[in-house]
Protein backbone atom coordinates (compact mmCIF):
# COMPACT_ATOMS: atom_id res chain seq x y z
CA UNK A 1 0.00 0.00 0.00
CA UNK A 2 1.35 3.21 -0.82
CA UNK A 3 1.93 6.18 1.87
CA UNK A 4 2.65 9.64 0.93
CA UNK A 5 3.17 10.59 4.37
CA UNK A 6 5.94 8.29 4.26
CA UNK A 7 8.11 10.05 1.49
CA UNK A 8 11.71 11.02 2.80
CA UNK A 9 10.68 14.42 2.52
CA UNK A 10 8.22 14.64 4.75
CA UNK A 11 8.94 15.36 8.64
CA UNK A 12 8.79 13.23 11.32
CA UNK A 13 5.72 14.50 13.07
CA UNK A 14 3.55 14.65 10.48
CA UNK A 15 4.15 10.82 9.20
CA UNK A 16 3.76 9.96 12.81
CA UNK A 17 0.15 12.06 12.24
CA UNK A 18 -0.13 9.54 9.05
CA UNK A 19 -0.02 6.66 11.08
CA UNK A 20 -2.12 7.86 13.60
CA UNK A 21 -5.35 8.66 10.95
CA UNK A 22 -4.52 5.29 9.31
CA UNK A 23 -4.42 3.33 12.43
CA UNK A 24 -8.02 4.97 13.50
CA UNK A 25 -9.97 4.74 9.79
CA UNK A 26 -10.14 0.90 10.14
CA UNK A 27 -9.23 -2.08 12.04
CA UNK A 28 -5.13 -2.26 10.84
CA UNK A 29 -4.28 -5.61 9.18
CA UNK A 30 -1.17 -7.80 9.72
CA UNK A 31 0.50 -5.81 6.94
CA UNK A 32 -0.21 -2.70 8.38
CA UNK A 33 0.85 -3.55 11.75
CA UNK A 34 4.18 -5.22 10.24
CA UNK A 35 4.44 -1.94 8.19
CA UNK A 36 3.86 0.65 11.64
CA UNK A 37 6.08 -1.32 13.97
CA UNK A 38 9.01 -1.32 11.25
CA UNK A 39 8.62 2.86 11.45
CA UNK A 40 8.53 2.81 15.20
CA UNK A 41 12.06 0.67 15.19
CA UNK A 42 13.48 2.83 13.04
CA UNK A 43 14.05 5.74 15.67
CA UNK A 44 13.49 6.72 19.16
CA UNK A 45 12.09 10.00 17.54
CA UNK A 46 9.62 7.97 15.53
CA UNK A 47 7.90 6.44 18.88
CA UNK A 48 8.12 9.86 20.33
CA UNK A 49 6.90 12.44 17.77
CA UNK A 50 3.83 9.27 17.61
CA UNK A 51 3.12 9.73 21.32
CA UNK A 52 3.39 13.24 21.12
CA UNK A 53 0.54 13.32 18.71
CA UNK A 54 -1.47 10.79 19.67
CA UNK A 55 -1.82 12.98 23.26
CA UNK A 56 -2.49 15.79 21.56
CA UNK A 57 -4.79 14.24 19.31
CA UNK A 58 -6.46 12.95 22.60
CA UNK A 59 -6.84 16.62 24.46
CA UNK A 60 -8.20 18.19 21.17
CA UNK A 61 -11.13 15.53 21.11
CA UNK A 62 -11.06 16.06 25.54
CA UNK A 63 -12.42 12.11 25.76
CA UNK A 64 -11.94 10.34 28.88
CA UNK A 65 -9.04 7.65 29.08
CA UNK A 66 -9.28 4.88 31.67
CA UNK A 67 -5.83 4.08 31.63
CA UNK A 68 -6.40 1.06 34.29
CA UNK A 69 -8.79 -0.52 31.96
CA UNK A 70 -6.12 -0.26 28.88
CA UNK A 71 -3.47 -1.68 31.22
CA UNK A 72 -5.68 -4.58 32.34
CA UNK A 73 -6.53 -5.45 28.70
CA UNK A 74 -2.45 -5.08 27.75
CA UNK A 75 -1.80 -7.37 30.61
CA UNK A 76 -4.70 -10.31 29.61
CA UNK A 77 -3.02 -10.12 26.12
CA UNK A 78 0.70 -10.34 26.92
CA UNK A 79 0.76 -11.60 30.57
CA UNK A 80 2.45 -9.78 33.00
CA UNK A 81 5.88 -9.12 31.50
CA UNK A 82 4.74 -5.42 30.01
CA UNK A 83 8.08 -3.36 30.45
CA UNK A 84 6.65 0.05 30.69
CA UNK A 85 8.46 2.90 27.71
CA UNK A 86 8.21 6.25 28.58
CA UNK A 87 9.12 9.24 27.09
CA UNK A 88 8.58 11.97 29.94
CA UNK A 89 12.41 13.05 29.55
CA UNK A 90 12.28 13.39 25.68
CA UNK A 91 9.45 14.99 25.45
CA UNK A 92 10.18 17.46 28.53
CA UNK A 93 13.16 18.17 26.30
CA UNK A 94 11.56 19.35 23.42
CA UNK A 95 9.06 21.17 25.02
CA UNK A 96 12.13 22.96 26.82
CA UNK A 97 13.21 23.91 23.12
CA UNK A 98 10.03 24.90 22.27
CA UNK A 99 10.47 27.63 25.69
CA UNK A 100 6.99 25.77 26.46
CA UNK A 101 6.50 24.61 30.13
CA UNK A 102 6.04 21.07 31.06
CA UNK A 103 2.49 19.76 31.17
CA UNK A 104 2.66 16.66 33.82
CA UNK A 105 -0.53 15.59 32.84
CA UNK A 106 -0.01 15.08 29.14
CA UNK A 107 3.35 13.49 30.35
CA UNK A 108 1.35 10.75 32.54
CA UNK A 109 -1.06 10.42 29.28
CA UNK A 110 1.98 9.75 26.86
CA UNK A 111 3.66 7.47 29.47
CA UNK A 112 0.80 5.24 30.13
CA UNK A 113 -0.76 5.58 25.88
CA UNK A 114 3.06 4.33 25.27
CA UNK A 115 3.24 1.25 27.47
CA UNK A 116 -0.33 0.43 25.90
CA UNK A 117 0.41 1.19 22.28
CA UNK A 118 3.51 -0.37 22.07
CA UNK A 119 2.54 -2.92 24.14
CA UNK A 120 -0.57 -4.19 22.48
CA UNK A 121 1.50 -3.72 18.83
CA UNK A 122 3.89 -6.18 19.74
CA UNK A 123 1.73 -8.46 21.20
CA UNK A 124 -0.39 -8.94 18.00
CA UNK A 125 2.52 -9.33 15.73
CA UNK A 126 4.04 -12.68 15.19
CA UNK A 127 7.26 -13.44 17.38
CA UNK A 128 9.37 -14.59 14.48
CA UNK A 129 8.48 -11.49 12.33
CA UNK A 130 11.60 -11.14 10.18
CA UNK A 131 13.37 -8.16 10.22
CA UNK A 132 14.84 -6.01 7.31
CA UNK A 133 18.22 -4.43 7.23
CA UNK A 134 20.54 -2.66 4.24
CA UNK A 135 24.26 -2.57 4.77
CA UNK A 136 26.44 -0.87 1.85
CA UNK A 137 30.09 0.26 1.13
CA UNK A 138 30.61 3.09 -0.92
CA UNK A 139 34.14 2.98 -3.47
CA UNK A 140 37.13 1.66 -2.24
CA UNK A 141 35.26 0.80 1.00
CA UNK A 142 35.54 -2.64 3.03
CA UNK A 143 33.09 -3.32 6.11
CA UNK A 144 32.22 -6.39 8.05
CA UNK A 145 29.28 -6.29 9.51
CA UNK A 146 28.12 -9.14 12.66
CA UNK A 147 24.38 -10.04 12.09
CA UNK A 148 22.48 -11.43 15.17
CA UNK A 149 23.17 -14.99 15.18
CA UNK A 150 26.88 -14.38 14.93
CA UNK A 151 27.38 -15.00 11.42
CA UNK A 152 29.49 -12.04 9.60
CA UNK A 153 29.23 -10.62 6.41
CA UNK A 154 32.40 -8.76 4.70
CA UNK A 155 31.01 -6.48 1.99
CA UNK A 156 34.16 -5.66 -0.40
CA UNK A 157 33.86 -2.06 -2.54
CA UNK A 158 30.63 -0.30 -4.09
CA UNK A 159 28.48 -3.66 -2.47
CA UNK A 160 24.93 -3.91 -0.82
CA UNK A 161 23.28 -6.63 1.78
CA UNK A 162 19.90 -6.84 2.64
CA UNK A 163 19.64 -8.76 5.83
CA UNK A 164 15.85 -10.95 6.81
CA UNK A 165 16.01 -13.00 9.47
CA UNK A 166 12.51 -14.94 10.90
CA UNK A 167 10.21 -17.14 9.69
CA UNK A 168 12.51 -20.51 10.10
CA UNK A 169 15.75 -18.97 7.83
CA UNK A 170 18.30 -16.48 7.89
CA UNK A 171 18.12 -14.66 4.46
CA UNK A 172 20.66 -12.59 2.85
CA UNK A 173 20.12 -10.90 -0.34
CA UNK A 174 23.09 -9.46 -2.38
CA UNK A 175 22.02 -6.79 -4.16
CA UNK A 176 24.83 -5.71 -5.57
CA UNK A 177 29.03 -6.17 -5.34
CA UNK A 178 30.63 -8.97 -3.47
CA UNK A 179 30.53 -10.22 0.07
CA UNK A 180 32.54 -13.02 2.16
CA UNK A 181 30.10 -15.01 4.52
CA UNK A 182 31.03 -16.75 7.40
CA UNK A 183 28.31 -18.28 8.83
CA UNK A 184 27.42 -19.13 12.27
CA UNK A 185 25.83 -23.18 12.76
CA UNK A 186 22.16 -24.01 13.46
CA UNK A 187 20.53 -26.58 11.99
CA UNK A 188 17.28 -25.43 12.81
CA UNK A 189 17.68 -22.03 10.99
CA UNK A 190 19.52 -22.75 7.36
CA UNK A 191 21.48 -19.63 6.28
CA UNK A 192 20.46 -18.85 2.58
CA UNK A 193 22.34 -16.87 0.13
CA UNK A 194 20.23 -15.29 -2.85
CA UNK A 195 21.14 -13.14 -5.74
CA UNK A 196 19.24 -12.74 -9.41
CA UNK A 197 21.11 -15.70 -10.63
CA UNK A 198 21.80 -18.21 -8.24
CA UNK A 199 20.15 -18.97 -4.37
CA UNK A 200 22.61 -20.22 -1.69
CA UNK A 201 21.77 -22.85 1.00
CA UNK A 202 24.01 -23.15 4.28
CA UNK A 203 24.54 -24.75 7.56
CA UNK A 204 28.05 -23.49 8.53
CA UNK A 205 30.84 -22.73 6.29
CA UNK A 206 32.76 -19.44 4.78
CA UNK A 207 32.49 -18.34 0.95
CA UNK A 208 32.74 -15.63 -1.09
CA UNK A 209 29.81 -14.37 -3.38
CA UNK A 210 30.56 -11.78 -6.55
CA UNK A 211 27.87 -10.42 -8.68
CA UNK A 212 28.88 -9.63 -11.77
CA UNK A 213 26.90 -7.64 -14.80
CA UNK A 214 25.97 -11.59 -16.33
CA UNK A 215 27.13 -13.67 -13.63
CA UNK A 216 27.59 -14.61 -9.87
CA UNK A 217 30.29 -16.20 -9.24
CA UNK A 218 30.93 -18.56 -5.61
CA UNK A 219 34.18 -19.46 -3.81
CA UNK A 220 33.74 -21.64 -1.27
CA UNK A 221 36.73 -21.77 1.33
CA UNK A 222 34.71 -23.69 4.81
CA UNK A 223 31.92 -26.44 4.29
CA UNK A 224 29.88 -26.61 1.33
CA UNK A 225 27.18 -24.95 -0.20
CA UNK A 226 24.39 -25.95 -2.38
CA UNK A 227 23.67 -23.28 -5.75
CA UNK A 228 20.11 -23.68 -6.94
CA UNK A 229 20.05 -21.67 -10.29
CA UNK A 230 17.02 -19.17 -10.16
CA UNK A 231 16.27 -19.84 -13.85
CA UNK A 232 16.57 -23.92 -13.29
CA UNK A 233 15.44 -24.85 -9.66
CA UNK A 234 15.34 -28.57 -10.24
CA UNK A 235 19.05 -28.67 -10.57
CA UNK A 236 21.00 -28.62 -7.95
CA UNK A 237 25.32 -28.12 -7.51
CA UNK A 238 26.92 -29.20 -4.50
CA UNK A 239 30.68 -26.92 -3.99
CA UNK A 240 32.59 -27.80 -1.53
CA UNK A 241 35.78 -26.35 0.16
CA UNK A 242 38.12 -25.06 -2.42
CA UNK A 243 36.08 -25.41 -4.94
CA UNK A 244 34.02 -22.42 -7.32
CA UNK A 245 31.67 -22.15 -9.34
CA UNK A 246 29.95 -20.11 -11.94
CA UNK A 247 25.58 -19.33 -12.37
CA UNK A 248 24.57 -17.68 -15.12
CA UNK A 249 21.17 -17.80 -17.42
CA UNK A 250 22.33 -21.37 -18.52
CA UNK A 251 22.80 -22.61 -14.95
CA UNK A 252 25.42 -23.26 -12.36
CA UNK A 253 28.68 -24.70 -13.65
CA UNK A 254 31.70 -26.12 -11.21
CA UNK A 255 35.02 -24.64 -11.65
CA UNK A 256 37.41 -26.92 -13.37
CA UNK A 257 40.71 -28.08 -11.20
CA UNK A 258 42.48 -25.17 -12.08
CA UNK A 259 40.66 -23.09 -9.56
CA UNK A 260 42.23 -21.04 -6.84
CA UNK A 261 40.20 -20.09 -4.34
CA UNK A 262 43.37 -17.60 -2.67
CA UNK A 263 42.83 -15.44 -5.66
CA UNK A 264 38.82 -15.50 -5.59
CA UNK A 265 39.38 -14.36 -1.91
CA UNK A 266 41.86 -12.25 -2.33
CA UNK A 267 40.36 -8.88 -2.03
CA UNK A 268 39.69 -9.44 1.80
CA UNK A 269 43.31 -8.58 2.10
CA UNK A 270 43.11 -5.80 -0.22
CA UNK A 271 45.02 -7.47 -3.11
CA UNK A 272 44.07 -8.14 -6.28
CA UNK A 273 45.65 -11.10 -8.05
CA UNK A 274 45.45 -11.64 -12.13
CA UNK A 275 47.21 -14.38 -13.84
CA UNK A 276 46.66 -14.39 -17.11
CA UNK A 277 43.61 -11.62 -17.30
CA UNK A 278 42.90 -9.37 -20.01
CA UNK A 279 43.86 -5.60 -19.45
CA UNK A 280 39.89 -4.53 -19.77
CA UNK A 281 39.10 -7.50 -17.24
CA UNK A 282 42.18 -5.49 -14.99
CA UNK A 283 40.82 -2.66 -15.33
CA UNK A 284 37.06 -3.38 -14.37
CA UNK A 285 38.50 -4.86 -11.19
CA UNK A 286 40.45 -1.86 -10.72
CA UNK A 287 37.00 1.11 -11.28
CA UNK A 288 35.27 -0.89 -8.32
CA UNK A 289 37.91 0.69 -6.35
CA UNK A 290 38.24 4.23 -8.10
CA UNK A 291 35.79 7.13 -8.43
CA UNK A 292 38.06 8.33 -11.77
CA UNK A 293 37.44 4.87 -13.63
CA UNK A 294 40.27 3.52 -16.28
CA UNK A 295 38.97 3.64 -19.94
CA UNK A 296 40.79 1.43 -22.74
CA UNK A 297 40.74 2.49 -25.57
CA UNK A 298 42.09 0.22 -28.27
CA UNK A 299 40.33 -3.58 -28.57
CA UNK A 300 43.87 -4.56 -29.05
CA UNK A 301 45.34 -3.65 -25.69
CA UNK A 302 42.04 -4.54 -23.73
CA UNK A 303 42.96 -8.22 -24.93
CA UNK A 304 46.81 -8.06 -23.87
CA UNK A 305 47.25 -10.59 -20.85
CA UNK A 306 48.97 -9.41 -17.31
CA UNK A 307 50.12 -11.81 -14.67
CA UNK A 308 50.96 -9.97 -11.06
CA UNK A 309 49.33 -8.64 -7.75
CA UNK A 310 48.35 -5.61 -7.12
CA UNK A 311 47.06 -3.32 -3.94
CA UNK A 312 42.98 -3.19 -4.83
CA UNK A 313 43.39 0.81 -3.43
CA UNK A 314 46.68 1.84 -5.36
CA UNK A 315 45.02 2.67 -9.37
CA UNK A 316 49.11 4.36 -9.58
CA UNK A 317 50.86 1.16 -9.36
CA UNK A 318 48.36 -0.18 -11.89
CA UNK A 319 49.12 3.23 -14.19
CA UNK A 320 52.58 3.14 -13.25
CA UNK A 321 53.09 -0.67 -14.86
CA UNK A 322 51.28 0.49 -17.92
CA UNK A 323 53.36 3.62 -18.31
CA UNK A 324 56.29 1.13 -18.41
CA UNK A 325 55.31 -0.27 -21.54
CA UNK A 326 56.93 1.26 -24.80
CA UNK A 327 53.51 1.15 -26.67
CA UNK A 328 51.74 2.46 -24.48
CA UNK A 329 50.24 6.36 -23.20
CA UNK A 330 48.45 7.24 -20.50
CA UNK A 331 46.47 10.52 -20.63
CA UNK A 332 45.45 11.85 -17.36
CA UNK A 333 41.60 13.70 -17.26
CA UNK A 334 39.50 15.07 -14.44
CA UNK A 335 36.65 12.01 -15.24
CA UNK A 336 38.64 9.57 -16.79
CA UNK A 337 42.63 8.18 -17.17
CA UNK A 338 42.34 7.05 -20.65
CA UNK A 339 44.80 4.09 -22.09
CA UNK A 340 45.77 3.48 -25.83
CA UNK A 341 48.62 2.81 -28.01
CA UNK A 342 50.91 4.87 -28.71
CA UNK A 343 50.60 6.14 -32.27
Amino acid sequence: MHRDFLNATTPISEQAAGWLFEMAEAPPDNDIRRDFVKWLKRSPQHIEEFLEIAALEQELRRLPLDIDKIMAEVRAVVGQGVVPIRNDAGLAKKQARKGQRPNRQRYGWASAAGIAVIAIIFALMPVDEPESLVHQTDFGEQRSIELSDGSIVTLNTRSAVEVQYGNGERRVTLLRGEAMFDVATNVSKPFVVDTDDVFLRVLGTRFSVYCRSDSVHVAVVEGSVSAVSQYLPHEQVVVRAGEGAVATARGVTLRDGLFDVRRAIAWTEGRLIFDGARLSDVVAEFNRYNRVPLIVEDDSLARRTITTVFNAHDVRALVGFLELQPDVKVEYGAEAIRIRVKR
